[in-house]
């Protein structure tokens, strides 16, 4: 209950407010109201997304009760923090591609970085929290102590990512299957990537 109902605030509420827009900014101020109130939801589900993590860490195997976040300020934090790890890891490969557009080695050479480095870098960050665990060094360090367990996790990634790059930009109705699905799947990955780290703790030595 506690996923659905998450499921329910993170895809139905913008869905709901998406459907209202045309009538909604016929009157004065709502409209507005609909913008920071689908802002405020993307916070919830960046922040929800890392609760996911948090807890299957820990051990946990149901999705977490976390309707009370603590505010707009503890959300936006930690999305932030999130944020600046895909702006590491996954940014330069996007830059590159919409930039070039092309599909050469310098490209396959990004994607690698990315599938490599976020999921550890955005795992990192949930559980330390700081900035200093995005130095690649212990990252590399974190990957090779939990090599082919890591592997296990990233290797169908690289798969999803390197289809989606070469059937870009996806036909409309795929696009609308992932509009429907996509948070969902999103709190599988967070689980697993948890999960990860409860499995293999002792061999990544993080100190936790």
């Amino acid at each position: 209950m506690a996923g659905l109902t998450s499921l329910a605030v993170i895809v139905g509420v913008p869905l709901l407010l998406g459907l209202l827009g045309p009538v909604l900014w016929m009157v004065p101020f709502t409209g507005l109201l609909s913008m920071l109130a689908q802002g405020l939801i993307g916070l919830y589900a960046v922040w929800y997304f890392a609760e996911c993590v948090y807890d299957s860490s820990r051990g946990g195997t149901r999705a977490p009760q976390a309707l009370d976040t603590g505010g707009t300020g503890e959300m936006w934090s930690r999305a932030a923090y999130i944020l600046l790890v895909f702006i590491l890891f996954v940014g330069p490969m996007m830059v590159y591609f919409l930039a070039i557009g092309g599909r050469d080695v310098i490209l396959w050479v990004l994607v690698a970085w990315a599938v490599v480095f976020f999921p550890i870098g955005l795992l990192a960050m949930v559980l330390h929290d700081s900035l200093s665990v995005l130095n690649p060094l212990f990252l590399l360090g974190s990957v090779l102590r939990a090599f082919l367990p890591y592997m296990g996790f990233v290797l169908p990634l690289a798969a999803i990512v390197v289809g989606l790059a070469w059937l870009w930009p996806p036909p409309l109705v795929p696009s609308i299957i992932c509009l429907a699905i996509g948070p969902y799947v999103m709190l599988i990955l967070a689980h697993i990537l948890g999960r990860f780290y409860w499995r293999n703790r002792e061999r990544l030595d993080w100190g936790l």
